[in-house]
């Protein structure tokens, strides 16, 4: 898989390193007889898949120069009962001072990131990666697993979507 349009070094290290752990633990899974193992590792691997994805579209914009914005709010004060809003009778009404900031990375969510892209990435790619992306929220043990399952063909699917975004992603960066 070529990774040539990644030109930080240490991110397309990072990425390949983690394609050679996604092969290794594939395969043993594959070979385990124990369900709750494979399963297990089935989830990680999509977890690796979905992390990936989410860098690779970070790079891309960053790499497109592009910027996320939002207002940030300080010297905040409320004011007294007396003034009411009638469409917001019962919360207070406030005082502040907004600013446009810049969002950092971590500030910046997969979703926010295919929303902020949605001209640029095929919504087919997009549609799939938010069903990945949800099966990958699984991994927080508040989540449902029930309608999950983790299996080789989920795997194999979800590598695909990877693939998918890997051969999309030097247009992406260059596209106006």
């Amino acid at each position: 898989m070529k990774l040539d349009f990644i030109k930080d070094p240490a991110l397309r290290k990072t990425i390949e390193d983690s394609f050679l752990y996604i092969a290794a633990i594939f395969d043993q899974a594959k070979k385990s007889k124990y369900k709750l193992y494979r399963e297990e590792t089935f989830q990680v691997i999509i977890l690796y898949v979905i992390s990936i994805t989410e860098s690779i579209l970070l790079y891309i914009f960053h790499s497109r120069g592009e910027k996320m914005k939002y207002n940030d709010y300080s010297y905040v004060h409320c004011l007294p009962a007396k003034f009411k809003y009638s469409d917001a009778s019962g919360n207070p009404l406030v005082i502040a001072i907004q600013v446009r900031k810049e969002k950092s990375d971590y500030q910046i969510g997969l979703i926010e990131l295919l929303n902020f892209m949605k001209d640029y990435v095929p919504k087919n790619i997009a549609v799939r990666i938010i069903r990945a992306n949800e099966i990958r929220n699984t991994y927080h043990f508040l989540k449902p697993r029930d309608r999950i399952f983790f299996n080789v063909k989920t795997v194999e699917r979800t590598l695909d979507l990877l693939v998918k975004v890997i051969e999309m992603s030097p247009k992406l960066i260059t596209e106006n």
